[in-house]
């Protein structure tokens, strides 16, 4: 193009100053002498001028017309769009959703996503950093976590110790999320990890969650069917409430719509998870360990609108272990858990969970890992343990930027005669914060954590912590 500009340039000098006063039919050479011109070679002479001009004006119009396609972006194309196939979002990504989404794989308003290659699977990457300064006034079994049965008792090493200092990053998690539109529903893949595989200032992998969900059919590691993810406590602490029936492990699940209208749902989970029979009776016989002949079997059936849900969950369980010369001992393990949360005054929230049963203790915060599911009697008569545990929440939002919660739990289980006098018995649990979240990627928040811990002997200790967070989402 430049140099068709420049000859068209030149082409028109010559012509203009032949036209102009070069050559005329009048006109004379140096010496004064008349230069004789036809009048052809004129009307030739015209005639390139005519054509030159034409040349110049369509030039021009072609230099405008490429000026004003490059202030408008280029129409996108479907090979090159992923807005045009970008997958649904969910309420809570971090966990399954509690009622199989019916949202199509692609979806045009949906952000964050990227399309891989030329598929038709999309991928989103998310996870935040976070960084926690705990002050405690006791020292505990974990500092960087506020769990009220590592609270130290009377009689106890750190029993009264004092304030202690911890400042930490290991709730920072990553995550990444996979979307695909299949023949048999949609396909959702989702990862998480943190870093709290060690305890207090030990960084180390911690896997939480991997699964797969297509339509209806769950498979993998996330939250098990019988805990409720959306009444869970906006809270600064990592742990969270004490009594909460919350715990992530493998499983297979399938929920069954029941009843679906255009603001509510109904719809009945069903799922085999995991079995972890916590057996407290390595004290009392020699190489006693536990026997997990059966997965732990979860019905749920939930009932949600747009402002509120109820939920019941009931759970079923075989307990046993084996010692040495492969006798032992099994009992039936069972339980349910009752949650609900609702819209109050606006945008507050409120969520409660009132959980119970026999032999599930591992399913609670604060005594999973500790043998509570069941235990040996005096006379060495394996019972599952009785456990109750109860939570509420209330999310109060003051501005646009600024919120509070404030929450409480009890747990307490009914210890078995063979039980030593070190065995848990019941903790209580209060926290309240303030949030600060000028952005929708970034939030500050400070807290305040009180627990009580008691033994089955009667000895008991309790703890304050302050906790100041600061996160930064990595997607906002």
């Amino acid at each position: 193009m430049f140099l068709r500009k420049q000859q068209l340039a030149a082409a028109t000098a010559v012509a203009l100053a032949l036209s102009a006063g070069g050559i005329s039919a009048g006109a004379q050479d140096a010496a004064g002498e008349p230069v004789v011109v036809s009048q052809t070679v004129l009307d030739r002479l015209n005639a390139m001028q005519k054509t030159i001009d034409a040349l110049h004006a369509k030039v021009e119009a072609l230099e405008k017309e490429k000026a004003a396609a490059q202030q408008q972006p280029a129409p996108p194309t479907p090979a090159n769009n992923p807005a045009q196939h970008a997958p649904a979002e969910t309420a809570k990504p971090a966990a399954a959703p509690a009622i199989a989404e019916e949202k199509p794989a692609v979806d045009p308003y949906f952000k964050g996503f990227m399309r891989l290659w030329d598929s038709d699977t999309y991928l989103k990457f998310g996870g935040y950093v976070r960084v926690n300064l705990d002050v405690n006034d006791t020292k505990m079994a974990d500092n960087t976590e506020f769990i009220t049965s590592g609270i130290p008792v009377q009689g106890e090493t750190n029993y009264g110790s004092g304030e202690n200092v911890a400042f930490n990053g290991k709730a920072s998690r990553i995550d990444f999320e996979l979307r695909r539109k299949t023949d048999v529903g949609n396909l959702r893949i989702y990862y998480e990890n943190d870093f709290f595989g060690g305890a207090n200032n030990n960084y180390s992998y911690h896997f939480r969650q991997f699964y797969a969900q297509v339509g209806n059919l769950l498979g993998g590691q996330t939250s098990t069917t019988f805990t409720d993810d959306d009444i869970w406590p906006d809270i600064v602490d990592y742990q969270g409430p004490n009594s909460a029936a919350y715990v992530r492990q493998v499983q297979l699940r399938y929920t069954i719509p029941l009843l679906k209208k255009e603001e509510s749902n109904l719809a009945l989970s069903l799922a085999v998870e995991q079995p972890d029979s916590q057996i407290d009776a390595t004290g009392a016989i020699a190489g006693a360990q536990s026997r997990n002949r059966q997965p732990d079997y979860v019905a749920r059936l939930r009932y949600e609108t747009n402002d509120w849900h109820v939920q019941l969950a009931g759970i079923a369980r075989d307990l046993g272990y084996r010692d040495g010369n492969d006798n032992g001992q099994s009992v039936f393990g069972g339980g349910a858990s009752l949650t609900a949360g609702t819209k109050v005054f606006g945008e507050d929230r409120i969520g409660v969970q009132l959980a119970g049963g026999y032999g599930i203790g591992r399913y609670f915060q604060d005594v999973s890992g500790l043998n509570a599911d069941a235990a040996l009697t005096a006379g060495g008569d394996l019972r599952p343990l009785p456990v109750l545990g109860a939570y509420a929440t209330y999310t109060h939002q003051w501005s646009t930027r600024w919120r509070s919660s404030f929450t409480g739990g009890y747990l307490e289980v009914d210890n078995a005669s063979g039980q030593a006098g070190s065995a848990f018995h019941r903790s209580a649990y209060a926290s309240a914060n303030v949030i600060w979240q000028p952005t929708k990627a970034f939030w500050v928040g400070a807290e305040i954590l009180y627990g009580y811990n008691q033994h089955k002997d009667g000895r008991h200790g309790d703890a304050w912590q302050m906790q100041l967070s600061v996160n930064y989402d990595f997607v906002p």
